[in-house]
């Protein structure tokens, strides 16, 4: 490094990686995109303007690749090379580089020959560097493993300019197998053609077998959900109702659930099993004729979120009748009948002429993003809300008027928040993106049930808009917010009639927004099969068919692309930019 920069090793500990790259590159956010490829297990080669110790710039390729321990980052390797030195990635610097990843790397030609191993591969593979050394590489795969489908998929990938990622399973010296996690990326020559393939692997194997185990245990609940299943289809034929058991919500106004197994369990959400005497929460909404030989209960708590839709109860005439097996199922009953009437409540949302738009005023400092704006004096805006588990969301944010660094670092160690990072710039806004599962109003609104359409967050004071279902119940939605961050004011509540739009139009609005070029490009590709998978077309048959460059073909296909997924999520965001990717 210090021939090529002039620095020293002393002068670079602890210095910034971005500080070596020149302004315009700093500029372009290469350097964060650069480690953010790599953190993605995704190894970067790029050329780019350095600065050297001098002042003066240079151009000089570089390699990035993630170091890990496990499932964990640990930091980065960086090989850097000039830009012109063609095959001296073979010696040198890189060997050394490779041979201090800890992470198991190899290098092979574009046929697949291995040219170079450092030794964690030795020790992953069990062969030394002389016995793998001019081997094709798909002889370490295992048997059950397709080598020249392999070696397709990576070079279709390559031909895309692409990095390719994905599990194989490789077979140690020993015969053992191995499961690794690979990350396969081109070195092109000054020519633009893949002279090498640089791999980098992570054995997986302890995760592959948990979630082998994993997958076992689901086959057995959903042998069990069959065996339900039957027993309800075949129950129907022979169960005749004895006697009334329901009863009209007016008929149920005085009983009372508290210091019951039904107010426990509402109050938790844990199911309960009682036996022997029953209170009136319990048995008193059924006919007394119905259950006068119940012997046990099951109160099982039936929500989605931070909404509570109320209880089940099952009652038997067996004492003993809920096991360690019985629980689990009635409790999975539970939560599928919370997913059913939330799908359903959204549906009608989603299909409803008619909404409640309602608009939330927050300035509770538990929400991160009103403490992480009031903070730093700034302003930010979702832009996306993706949802991503039970209780999990994905928030792409727009930042403007603060760096985006100490923006992130306050805001990831806010409770709540499990990850953060930043994406890129666009002009003067940052794009970020924060994993959220707590501490956050858009959040509650979506556990009850609401659809965020807008919310905007300037130096501690957030604006949300949400919409809710006709039907539901605005006063319990404005309680449940406010019960989690008791700073916040409903500000308006309007009915809002919504726009339906036809198929026709949708087409009619995309195909205006596309040039020729993108439409014969999209329509192509489309029609020869180039979006199935297995492929039945690659791009360069594609690109060959309509007389055009792989490269140009790709070009038009991003830029379509780009416009399809803008015109599904109805992104409008002419405040990043024409030329501004839309997060999502």
């Amino acid at each position: 490094v210090e021939a090529l920069t002039g620095h020293t090793a002393e002068a670079l500990t602890g210095t910034p990686f971005g500080r070596l790259f020149a302004d315009e590159a700093r500029e372009r956010a290469r350097p964060k995109e650069l480690l953010a490829d790599a953190g993605r297990d995704d190894p970067t080669a790029e050329d780019c303007w350095f600065r050297r110790a001098d002042g003066d710039r240079v151009r000089l390729s570089a390699l990035v690749c993630a170091r890990r321990d496990g499932d964990r980052l640990e930091g980065f390797t960086a090989v850097v090379r000039r830009a012109d030195a063609g095959e001296g990635l073979v010696a040198g610097a890189f060997q050394r580089a490779v041979e201090a990843a800890g992470q198991p790397v190899c290098l092979a030609d574009a046929t697949g020959e291995l040219l170079y191993v450092n030794d964690a591969f030795e020790e992953l593979t069990g062969y030394d560097g002389a016995e793998a050394v001019g081997r094709p590489a798909g002889d370490l795969l295992s048997p059950d493993e397709d080598a020249d489908g392999f070696y397709e998929k990576v070079r279709e990938t390559a031909a895309e300019g692409e990095t390719w990622t994905g599990q194989v399973t490789t077979r140690r010296k020993s015969g053992e197998r191995v499961h690794v996690r690979q990350t396969v990326a081109p070195v092109h020559d000054d020519a633009g053609d893949v002279a090498f393939f640089v791999a980098i692997s992570a054995d997986v194997t302890e995760r592959v077998r948990r979630e082998r185990a994993l997958a076992r245990r689901c086959e057995t609940l959903e042998d069990l959900e069959g065996l339900v299943a039957d027993i309800n289809a075949a129950g129907r034929a022979r169960v005749q109702p004895r006697e009334w058991a329901g009863t009209g919500p007016d008929d149920v106004g005085g009983v009372g659930v508290e210091g019951s197994a039904v107010g426990a369990a509402l109050e938790d959400g844990i199911p309960r099993v009682t036996s022997g005497e029953f209170d009136d929460a319990v048995v008193g909404p059924l006919n007394r004729g119905a259950v006068e030989d119940a012997r046990a209960a099951a109160v099982v708590p039936v929500a989605y979120g931070e909404t509570s839709y109320g209880v089940l109860v099952v009652v038997t005439d067996r004492e003993a009748a809920f096991g360690d097996r019985e629980r689990t199922l009635l409790s999975d009953l539970g939560v599928r009948l919370g997913h059913a009437v939330t799908a359903i409540e959204r549906r009608n949302l989603l299909l409803a002429d008619t909404v409640v738009e309602l608009e939330f005023g927050c300035t509770d400092g538990d929400a991160f993003l009103v403490a992480a704006t009031r903070e730093h004096d700034c302003s930010c805006t979702l832009e996306a809300v993706v949802p991503v588990g039970e209780t999990s969301l994905l928030f792409y944010a727009t930042l403007s008027d603060a760096p985006p660094d100490p923006f992130l670092d306050t805001a990831v160690v806010a409770e709540g928040v499990v990850d953060a990072r930043y994406i890129r710039e666009y002009d003067d806004h940052s794009l970020l993106e924060f994993t959220v599962e707590g501490n956050s109003p858009a959040l509650t609104l979506t556990d009850l049930g609401a659809t965020i359409r807008a919310a905007v967050v300037e130096a501690g004071t957030e604006t949300l808009r949400a919409e809710i279902a006709q039907e539901a119940d605005v006063r319990a939605v404005v309680e449940g917010v406010q019960a989690a961050f008791p700073d916040t004011t409903l500000r308006a509540k309007q009915t809002v009639d919504q726009p339906v739009g036809t198929v026709g139009e949708f087409q009619s609005s995309l195909s205006s927004s596309l040039t020729d070029k993108q439409r014969a490009a999209l329509r192509a590709a489309y029609f020869a099969g180039y979006f199935d998978w297995p492929r039945g077309s690659t791009a360069e048959e594609v690109a060959e068919s309509m007389g055009v460059s792989s490269p140009t073909l790709h070009n038009h296909l991003r830029r379509a692309e780009r416009k399809l997924l803008a015109s599904f999520f109805e992104y409008t965001r002419d405040h990043l930019g024409a030329d501004a990717p839309r997060p999502g």
